[in-house]
């Protein structure tokens, strides 16, 4: 007799047998969390062994395979999970997105229209309908088609550009080196190459192909501003700048490498407050020049019970923004405030996953044009818009200059002004905003009483340990922030700390140092210091869970300049290691004051350079205190504003009232004159 999944899966296992499902699955799901992949998928499939059937180890099986760009495998899996869950929404939502990125937009018509017949009725299946009907549009950055290119090339890489899309950058590339191979002077196969070797984080790679299409292709601003992104990824900020600003000159509308460059700039202190501030402005100017007819009335309520409130960002996931959000979105009132999420970009993982029921809706907007976002969500009444990304990547900045809010606020993601008139309000703090600090703004800031910032607890088990140096018989600095912070100034001062500090080390951790010559280029930059290579650790990045582990082996942390750590930081006091670091001159270098000062150690700010290298070595020399500091750290900054979600919740719902009534009560008398 043949069962269906259904009916199997409701078969009774034996006790063994479930104790045996039961705990693969916590360890997979836990492997999941800390990304490795390829141990979940084994657990995952020995639960398919015991239990065919299982609707969740299916369904991680399905999103496993999405991951790793390919959709055909994932079918299967997300079949039987919804064949075995027909009464969940997400059984027909995974499967249907499964079947358009593996090109059955037929089939995934069929499925959608079935499971409208059976209750799905939501704003995801509203989007995938969208999709299917082609009104959402991959957007990435490697496509835009070459002109004069025959019907059979062109269909070609339509479908390269579509397979990139999908994230088969594997595929790609192996095509894109037979393209470049047969024509070494094909320009568009060069930019695609290097375009998925970068997706696939081997800039070192990247760098050619992208040199040889800018070759071939002079005049195309697309390649010059994915050759800025590959050299800002090694660290040349110098040769990015230029790049992005050829491709500015050759598109004076460019906005993305416009962003960009504003993003660059705060790496290092050659451009002055003025010349950012000059720069903003002409990017908030060419974004509103694109918005022909901005949005002058609005269909929310003029008189709401509570406030709907929209978010826009790329970075709803394993993010710093995510970390930073999640805590308080889980202590917002839901009778003051209610939440609309607007994601720039279509990815999730399980920080998405427990971000999405904090939203009211979830309405992906990427692949939109401009207008079409904004009008989303002008229609969906929303009364103020958060803009949760600045000028980093994969913002929606252009979406505010149609204001499609009658209120629009910047917040969390970027730390200097978005240059944008059409930015109401920026959320800060007295440490990072000054009232003395106010010239270089377009938007109006809003300080909340004690930190703009608010983190997230790790969810993991990771032990506050003894100091390292009561072992190692020397102190061990660290610094675990992009390789990029790290100027020559930063690394003049941190060497005169390790030649203050006898013995001492410098423990560097971050992604770039998985690239052997970026080692060596590091250590480079110290030797002309006089700093031995024996003195420096350096390691690549990790999971998550290892770089908290990583502060197990560290003593103090230095403070990068002017661009310090957020999210390290963070992590870093949570760990019990202290930070130095140095006051600042703008939103940005000052945030390192604002979070120790709130963390209660205001004593760890230096006032200079030469107090910075003071400081550091003052705190390196006595051990006991170090010691004792270390043991009462993650407890004392628990209770500080930097990790009470509730008491931020109540501060940042009382700032986001406070700027609805002041907006109206300005564009009330606006209507009176």
């Amino acid at each position: 007799m043949h069962l269906g999944a259904a009916e199997a899966a409701n078969l009774p296992a034996s006790d063994e047998i479930g104790q045996a499902v039961e705990e693969a699955m916590r360890v997979a799901d836990a492997h999941v969390r800390d990304e490795q992949f390829a141990e979940a998928e084994q657990l995952y499939l020995a639960v398919l062994q015991l239990l065919p059937a299982q609707a969740d180890a299916n369904r991680q099986l399905g999103l496993l395979a999405l991951r790793a760009g390919n959709a055909h495998a994932s079918l299967p899996f997300f079949a039987t999970a919804l064949e075995v869950r027909p009464d969940q929404a997400a059984s027909w939502l995974d499967y249907i997105e499964a079947l358009l990125l593996a090109g059955k937009q037929a089939l995934a018509q069929q499925i959608l229209a079935l499971g409208r017949q059976h209750g799905l009725d939501n704003i995801w299946a509203d989007q995938l309908q969208r999709k299917i009907d082609g009104v959402e549009v991959v957007s990435t950055i490697a496509t835009e088609k070459p002109v004069n290119d025959t019907s059979d090339e062109e269909q070609k890489l339509e479908r390269l550009i579509a397979l990139f899309g999908q994230g088969r950058y594997a595929e790609v590339e192996q095509e894109a080196r037979l393209i470049t191979r047969k024509q070494p002077r094909h320009g568009y196969g060069w930019k695609l190459l290097g375009a998925t070797l970068l997706q696939q984080r081997r800039a070192r790679e990247a760098l050619p192909c992208m040199q040889k299409a800018a070759r071939y292709f002079p005049g195309d601003p697309s390649v010059q501003h994915n050759l800025a992104v590959i050299l800002q990824e090694l660290g040349n900020m110098s040769a990015a700048e230029t790049a992005c600003r050829n491709a500015m000159a050759m598109e004076p509308g460019y906005l993305l490498a416009h962003s960009n460059l504003l993003l660059m700039q705060n790496y290092h202190a050659r451009a002055t407050k003025a010349k950012r501030f000059a720069d903003a402005l002409r990017f908030g100017k060419a974004a509103s020049s694109k918005a022909s007819t901005p949005f002058t009335h609005w269909s929310c309520s003029a008189q709401p019970r509570r406030l709907r409130i929209g978010m826009v960002s790329g970075d709803l996931s394993n993010h710093p923004v995510g970390h930073f959000l999640e805590a308080l979105l889980g202590q917002l009132d839901p009778q003051r405030v209610e939440l609309i999420a607007y994601p720039t970009v279509v990815h999730v993982d399980t920080v998405t996953a427990r971000l999405v029921p904090y939203f009211a809706a979830w309405r992906p907007i990427a692949g939109m044009d401009d207008y079409s976002a904004a009008k989303l969500i002008e229609n969906d009444g929303v009364h103020m818009l958060l803009d949760l990304a600045g000028h980093t990547g994969n913002n929606g900045l252009p979406v505010f200059a149609w204001r499609p809010a009658p209120v629009q606020i910047s917040w969390l993601g970027y730390f200097a002004t978005t240059g944008m008139q059409e930015m109401d309000y920026l959320l800060a703090d007295t440490y990072v905003a000054p009232f003395t600090e106010t010239e270089h703004f377009v938007e109006k800031i809003w300080r909340m009483p004690d930190s703009y910032l608010c983190f997230t607890e790790p969810r993991f088990q990771v032990d506050v340990t003894a100091l390292p140096a009561l072992e190692n018989g020397y102190v061990t600095f660290a610094c675990l922030n992009n390789l990029t912070k790290m100027n020559d100034a930063v690394v003049a001062a941190w060497s005169r700390i390790l030649h203050a500090v006898p013995q001492s080390r410098l423990f560097l951790k971050t992604k770039q140092l998985d690239d052997a010559a970026v080692r060596a280029r590091t250590a480079a930059r110290f030797a002309s210091h006089g700093i031995e290579v024996q003195r420096l650790r350096m390691e690549g990045t990790g999971t998550r869970q290892q770089m908290l582990e990583s502060y197990q082996q560290a003593d103090i942390v230095l403070d990068p300049f002017p661009y310090p750590g957020g999210t390290t930081s963070m992590e870093a006091l949570w760990m019990g290691v202290p930070i130095v670091t140095r006051r600042g001159s703008d939103f940005l270098s000052h945030l390192g004051e604002s979070i120790l000062h709130n963390a209660g150690l205001p004593n760890w700010i230096a006032s200079d350079d030469a107090d910075y290298v003071a400081k550091a070595c003052q705190f390196a020399r006595n051990l006991e205190a170090l010691s004792a500091l270390r043991q009462r750290l993650r407890q004392q900054v628990l209770a500080s504003p930097l990790y009470d979600a509730a008491r931020f919740a109540r501060h940042f719902e009382e700032a986001l009232w406070g700027m609805w009534h002041e907006k109206m009560a300005t564009l009330a008398l606006k209507g009176a004159q």
